[in-house]
């Protein structure tokens, strides 16, 4: 398996593993461990969750280009759900895509 499979997914994929580790417990930051080190330990744990989602379109947010302005706004709002999942898991909150 080439190194860098286990740190490459698509964005939505990221989101739901950071998703599960958060609300699993297997993350409980220390207070004083800032966001780039939180997000370096996620990106480490992500890589033990491989496999875990089914492989599928549900991991993957549609390219808008050429698309009517709806196609756009559904990518958007997709992407803004899939980093703020990724961003309450480095907060050490839950959220939800």
């Amino acid at each position: 398996m080439p190194a860098a499979l286990r740190r490459t997914y698509t964005l939505r994929e990221f989101a739901l593993i950071c998703g599960f580790l958060s609300e699993s417990g297997e993350v409980n930051w220390p207070a004083r461990l800032d966001d780039e080190s939180r997000l370096e330990i996620l990106m480490d744990l992500a890589g033990m969750q491989r496999g875990r989602f089914p492989v599928g379109p549900g991991l993957v947010i549609d390219d808008p280009y050429r698309g009517a302005p709806e196609d756009y706004d559904r990518a958007l709002a997709e992407i803004q759900g899939a980093v703020g999942q990724i961003v309450a898991a480095v907060e050490g909150k839950s959220a939800e895509i």
